[in-house]
């Protein structure tokens, strides 16, 4: 940290969001495998695909994706 206050503003502002990014994208990650998994199992279930784009916020093309991969 002292390191970092010894920087350029800016650059030290960008240095300390990189963990912040790095977190702030596994967490989309994480919430994108999640909807992945209750569409596949609202699939399952035959839910209109309406539904489970409301639900989800999935488009169609990646319910008919995950539709696809479900029988490989």
């Amino acid at each position: 940290m002292k390191g970092i206050k010894n920087q350029d503003p800016q650059e030290a502002d960008q240095i300390l969001r990189l963990p912040n990014s790095f977190y702030d994208k596994g967490l989309k990650d994480g919430e994108r495998r999640a909807t992945l998994r209750i569409a596949k199992r609202m699939l399952e279930k035959n839910q209109d695909l309406a539904f489970i784009i409301e639900c989800t916020g999935l488009t169609e093309e990646e319910l008919k994706k995950l539709k696809e991969n479900e029988g490989r």
